[in-house]
């Protein structure tokens, strides 16, 4: 993969690709390599085992990746 590639610039190409708005967008998150693209998603969850950061930039919070 391309250094210069995010998971939120992916998001985000593939939303305009398909006609998705912002609103309708989800991701699931833990760690900082993910910080764009919850940026990218309305519907950004953090996990509960997720870095704090991480959970504090989600709009929601679900159970364990591990469950």
């Amino acid at each position: 993969m391309d250094k210069q590639t995010s998971k939120g610039q992916v998001i985000k190409a593939v939303r305009d690709q398909f006609g998705f708005t912002f609103e309708n967008s989800m991701s699931f998150c833990d760690f900082f390599n993910d910080v764009e693209m919850l940026n990218e998603t309305y519907f950004s969850y953090a996990m509960t085992n997720a870095h704090p950061d991480i959970k504090k930039l989600a709009r929601f919070i679900v159970p364990s990746s591990n469950e």
